[in-house]
């Protein structure tokens, strides 16, 4: 079973209507495929995980993010891999839309949407946090 690292984004859009939150549609031949998820990627050995997610969100979503701090963990044995999931919350920096690059698809959801939105199971330790913490001011 192979152990990963990864970083995920809870990244804030300030739109219009109010904040909205970036969810992906993980590519059908990867692992979870088809599964919505928060963006974010791999971290490499040696490699600070803000660093990892920075990089990931540009490469994913060609964005920049500010404001990048940690939220919680979690860590989940599938029956393929483990997955030490690293979660991050962080805003797009002026002028920065979202686009998916490397997803086959991406929504801009509410607080409310993406507490109800079905994740992998690794997401339930932050879902759980952000159904307690409540809609963001």
């Amino acid at each position: 079973m192979t152990d990963v690292v990864v970083a995920a984004g809870l990244v804030r859009v300030d739109t219009d209507k109010g904040p909205r939150f970036v969810v992906t549609l993980r590519a059908a031949d990867a692992h979870l495929g088809g599964q919505w998820e928060l963006p974010g990627g791999k971290v490499a050995t040696g490699e600070p995980p803000s660093d990892a997610l920075r990089r990931e969100l540009h490469e994913e979503l060609g964005i920049t993010v500010s404001d990048v701090e940690p939220l919680c963990f979690s860590h989940h044995v599938y029956a393929t891999r483990t997955v030490l999931l690293l979660f991050f919350s962080c805003t797009t920096d002026p002028g920065c839309e979202p686009r998916p690059l490397q997803a086959d698809a991406l929504k801009l959801v509410t607080h409310d949407e993406l507490v109800a939105h079905p994740f992998p199971a690794g997401n339930a330790p932050l879902i759980r946090l952000l159904r307690r913490l409540g809609q963001p001011k």
